[in-house]
């Protein structure tokens, strides 16, 4: 029964990642024909269908890593620096139309030349954006207490050793 349950969930995710690649790229391609016929480009739209769809596919990938537990005592907790190492980077390499909108890459049009050209740094950095951002999520079963008192213990007791 165990096997089943894992089996079923492992198949709604795929199926949940081949509705986001496929609703994703459908979109982007209707939008690149329209965009041939009224030279009418929107990066906007495209920034956003690209970190919704391809940023739900790695969110699905991260829930993966989620641990289901029956404790009714929980806390949330965030990890700032995988969001900030990761998550950060990645959100600037997928919002970089929006970024040359903007101006930035004035005096660097051969690095927003290179990443129009190569569409899979957008849709890559956005499928690692996804999952940064619910892989840094994390909940933490207890009292919340005594995970105040273990986090306060963590950050007071170190140990130096001089030579």
């Amino acid at each position: 029964m165990l096997k089943v349950n894992h089996l079923m969930k492992y198949f709604s995710y795929l199926l949940f990642i081949a509705i986001f690649y496929y609703c994703g790229t459908a979109l982007l391609e209707e939008h690149s024909r329209q965009a041939l016929k009224t030279y009418n480009y929107n990066y906007v739209y495209i920034t956003f269908i690209t970190i919704v769809f391809f940023g739900g596919i790695g969110a699905i990938l991260g829930l993966s890593n989620v641990k289901v537990s029956d404790s009714r005592n929980r806390t949330l907790r965030i990890d700032k620096s995988r969001l900030l190492v990761i998550g950060l980077p990645s959100f600037i390499i997928a919002m970089t139309h929006i970024w040359a909108q903007l101006g930035l890459f004035e005096g660097y049009a051969y690095v927003y030349m290179y990443i129009l050209s190569n569409d899979f740094i957008l849709v890559l950095s956005s499928v690692i954006l996804g999952h940064t951002l619910i892989s840094s999520l994390r909940v933490d079963d207890g009292d919340l207490e005594n995970i105040q008192k273990a986090d306060v213990q963590k950050d007071t007791e170190f140990e130096i050793t001089i030579r």
